[in-house]
């Protein structure tokens, strides 16, 4: 039976564990915070999944690094980097695969999770899980298509044997760049879907998802990504699920904002909070016009309010739509 380690025991961590035991595979699944991993294991559930007795849970860094060749990571985008330095002197590392499911950027270094591991790390055989996927559908037996984008076609072959079943389909996509970058930007727009959500604004939802797409094509264009990633699962499917469904965070913070909730008093831990500040960055660091991007900043970090922000958005000068 072939081995998996998963770093995480969030939503999207346990959910793998769960459908890539059903796989077949042997799973050891690695929490940080040992109080919740022990309870997972006693309880084996969360709000999201009930896992099978079976997986093996451990607090051991070591121990999960040497379980496994091929070593999925479901953690927090702002954790990546600390997890990284706290594992690169670990022997476990080395020759390992490492995916991605994480679906933001560093905003210390504005680098993807590609670029931090393969800085700290120095590991090649990476690759980048993407596309409309949330677990309350998964575990719910519900179909979905995903994305594994990597440099390198042996590993994407793998990802995609891993996971192709009669409920997730996986497509192949070398631009990690892009994929990455969509990831992240998606939950930055389910923020501003949430914000017309709460204002009752179908029309100027719709609106601001399809301008975006104008401003990731235009950013993704200026790092080297292929424009015509943007159009597919990675962004444009999961813009569908986070600004339509019901279950994003992204989506849930922008309602709040639109109710009148300040950034300091919600509660939710969205990845979309930390990448509109890293997207604003990269923005004016690549010298890309990001309007929308950069309205979200405003509300998120400069207390601008919704029709303020709006309004500079109307506001801007008439022009050719492309």
């Amino acid at each position: 039976m072939k081995k998996i380690t998963i770093i995480g025991i969030g939503r999207w961590g346990t959910l793998l564990a769960w459908y890539l035991k059903n796989r077949g595979y042997d799973i050891m699944l690695w929490g940080r915070n040992k109080e919740k991993l022990e309870l997972l294991q006693t309880s084996l559930e969360n709000k999201y999944v009930h896992l099978q007795k079976t997986i093996k849970f451990t607090n051991d860094i070591g121990e999960a690094l040497t379980f496994s060749n091929i070593i999925f990571v479901a953690i927090l985008s702002q954790g990546f980097r600390n997890f990284c330095d706290s594992i690169k002197h670990l022997p476990g590392i080395q020759g390992k695969t490492m995916i991605s499911t994480i679906k933001g950027l560093d905003c210390a270094t504005l680098m993807r999770m590609s670029e931090t591991a393969h800085s700290v790390l120095g590991v090649e055989n990476f690759a980048v899980l993407g596309g409309p996927g949330h677990a309350e559908e998964i575990t719910a037996g519900k179909r979905t298509c995903l994305v594994v984008a990597s440099r390198r076609k042996k590993i994407m072959d793998m990802v995609s044997g891993i996971f192709y079943s009669d409920t997730i389909r996986i497509y192949k996509v070398a631009d990690v760049t892009g994929v990455e970058l969509s990831g992240a930007f998606k939950n930055v727009i389910g923020i501003a879907s949430g914000i017309c959500d709460g204002m009752g604004e179908l029309g100027l939802k719709a609106s601001l998802i399809s301008r975006s797409m104008v401003e990731i094509k235009r950013l993704g264009g200026a790092l080297g990504a292929k424009i015509e990633t943007f159009n597919g699962l990675s962004l444009v499917g999961d813009f569908c699920v986070t600004c339509f469904g019901p279950y994003s965070k992204n989506r849930k913070v922008g309602e709040l904002i639109a109710s009148g909730e300040k950034l300091s008093t919600i509660s939710i831990s969205a990845e979309g909070i930390h990448s509109t500040r890293s997207f604003y960055e990269l923005g004016k660091k690549c010298n890309v016009e990001m309007p929308i991007c950069e309205q979200i900043y405003n509300i998120l970090y400069r207390h601008t309010s919704v029709k303020k922000a709006l309004n500079a958005l109307w506001q801007r000068p008439l022009k050719k739509e492309f």
